[in-house]
Order: C-alpha cells, then sequence, then structure tokens
C-alpha cells in the first residue's frame, strides 16, 4: 500500500467517523477517534485483507464516497482521484503543493515538485530585517543549481529570490522538475539525487552518454522527460482528463485553516487559474483544458505518433 493513499482513506475514515457521516452498516466497530493510533493499524489491517471497512476504502477514497453517499464527497482529498500526499496547501510550500496539480497521475507531487527547488535554511531569512542575509542565500543557492540560466531566471527572478511562499516563478519550476523527473525515470534511476538538488541535467547527461557511447547534451537529456511527460498528459487528455481535474478540493479554496501559523489561510482561485495559465503557457500546451498543442507535438517529435494513435 502506497504511504500517501493508505493514509488518506485513514483520515477520510476518521473525519466522516468525526462528524457522523460514517453510515452504520461500513462503522464496524472500530472507535476511528483522531489519534487513536489502535484504530488507524487495525483499519490499515482491514484494508490489507480487504476487510470490513477497509474493503471499501481499499478502492480508494473517491470511489469509497460514491457508494457512501454524496454528504462524503467535501471530504474526499483527492486530485484526479489520487489521494493528496499529507501537506496542506493552504500552508505549504508553493512550489511543492502546485505539483499535486499538475502531475499525471493525481494528488502526489512525486513526478515532479518533490524536491527542494525552493528550500530556505530557516524561514527566519524572511523577516524584513534579515533581508541582506536572504539575499545572500538566494544567490548562493540558485548559483549552485544545475539548470539553465534562462530558466533560472524565469523561476527566480533578478535578483534571485528563494522563497517558498509566492507562486511567482512556480510554474516554470513545475515544469522543469517534472522534465527532469521524467527523463531520471526512465533510466530506472532513483529521483532522490535529482529532487535533493545532488544531480542535475549536466550529470544525468554525461552518465546516458557514456552507457549509449554517443553523445548527449544536457538540453537532449531535458527534452527526453519533456516528451515523456506531454506523452502522458496526451493519454490523459484522451482519456477525458482536463484542465477541470488539474484542481484541489473545494474546501481548500473556501474553508480557513482554524489554527496554527497560517491560521485563516485559503487558497486564490483566482492566483492558481493564473499559475495554471503561466503553466500551459510554458509548457506549449491550451489553456482551455490544456491539452499539448500540434506546434509542441511537433518540436517534440511525438506529432506522427500522437496521428497513429487518433487513426485508431
Amino acid at each position: 500500500m502506497d504511504f500517501g493513499s493508505a493514509s488518506g482513506a485513514v483520515s477520510f475514515a476518521m473525519e466522516l467517523y468525526q462528524r457522523e457521516l460514517l453510515p452504520k452498516p461500513h462503522a464496524g466497530d472500530i472507535p476511528l477517534t483522531w489519534g487513536n493510533e489502535k484504530a488507524a493499524m487495525q483499519l490499515l489491517g482491514q484494508i490489507a485483507h480487504r476487510q470490513g471497512l477497509g474493503d471499501l476504502l481499499a478502492e480508494g477514497t473517491a470511489r469509497a464516497s460514491r457508494v457512501l453517499g454524496p454528504a462524503t464527497s467535501p471530504y474526499v482529498m483527492t486530485v484526479k482521484g489520487m489521494e493528496m500526499i499529507g501537506a496542506d496547501v493552504r500552508s505549504g510550500a508553493r512550489g511543492w503543493s502546485f505539483g499535486s496539480l499538475t502531475s499525471t497521475r493525481g494528488g502526489d507531487n512525486v513526478r515532479g515538485t518533490h524536491m527542494r527547488g525552493e528550500a530556505i535554511s530557516s524561514l527566519a531569512l524572511l523577516a524584513p530585517e534579515r533581508i541582506s542575509d536572504w539575499e545572500s542565500y538566494s544567490a548562493a543557492f540558485v548559483n549552485a543549481l544545475d539548470m539553465f540560466p534562462p530558466i533560472k531566471t524565469a523561476i527566480y527572478g533578478i535578483p534571485p529570490r528563494v522563497d517558498p511562499f509566492t507562486y511567482q516563478g512556480k510554474a516554470r519550476m513545475a515544469k522543469w522538475f517534472e522534465d527532469l523527473f521524467s527523463a531520471v525515470n526512465a533510466l530506472g534511476l532513483c529521483t532522490f539525487p535529482a529532487d535533493k538538488l545532488a544531480l542535475g541535467p549536466t550529470d544525468y547527461a554525461d552518465l546516458l552518454s557514456s552507457f549509449l557511447g554517443q553523445e548527449v547534451q544536457p538540453e537532449e537529456f531535458m527534452s527526453i522527460g519533456e516528451r515523456i511527460f506531454t506523452l502522458q498528459r496526451l493519454f490523459l487528455i484522451r482519456e477525458g482528463v482536463s484542465r477541470k481535474d488539474d484542481t484541489w478540493p473545494a474546501r481548500f479554496f473556501e474553508e480557513v485553516m482554524p489554527e496554527g501559523p497560517a491560521q485563516g489561510a485559503v487558497v486564490s482561485r483566482e492566483t492558481i487559474e493564473k499559475t495554471l495559465d503561466e503553466y500551459y503557457d510554458a509548457r506549449g500546451w491550451s489553456r482551455d483544458i490544456g491539452c499539448p498543442t500540434v506546434q509542441t507535438l511537433e518540436r517534440l517529435g511525438i506529432a506522427e505518433a500522437h496521428e497513429r494513435k487518433k487513426a485508431r
């Protein structure tokens, strides 16, 4: 079981239990109260062995909600039907969060923004009186990145700013790391060295060049990743997934954070729609449904393959 979907299923059941929305035939005898570790472990066992409520949750919370009734749908925390990795987008790092919208497989960001591209050594650097320290940190951080200079500028600006709490530049950040991770995945390698910024396209292009016995430039390596990610999007478009599905559950836009350091925070739909526009533009996808354009397919050398699929 994946930890993201399994934990999402447990928290979904616990919230329904708290709100008295879990129908008695499905509730069973497990006291699904928040923080009840024993209950969580019992429910995970039921999911693994397809027993009781676990048999229903094993199909995912989106499917489970359709069985449990429409009153449960506001508490389904998924994107494209997949449970989100446990980070609240109202308070989390913006680039990290945005990746769950654009991920081809749904509510996780392992396809792209599961990375340190907006990492800051200490939140204290963002204090107004620490601006010189923030600028120094940002300059050193961005200078060390194995990233093409125009992309660095598009993401971090001039002078560079590493800021996890702005959506500015995050559309280009998402595209960069999605392309990088897609190419790394195609090599059959773990993405951790890439998402921890230890290796970049220069390193991977050198590795691939040595393996193939022919020169592969870093730009070519990134194009390989972009081609893969674009093909995945074409598959989604064919299956009816489009811009309407590149969104978070409504409660993030409507319910404010009730407590904690981000108390009162809520996501702006206008900001997200604007960032999605920037993302589609960067990828060469249409703004209306997020479909790769013919020009983009031709640039990536996959227009012919797309035409063959349509003919079938």
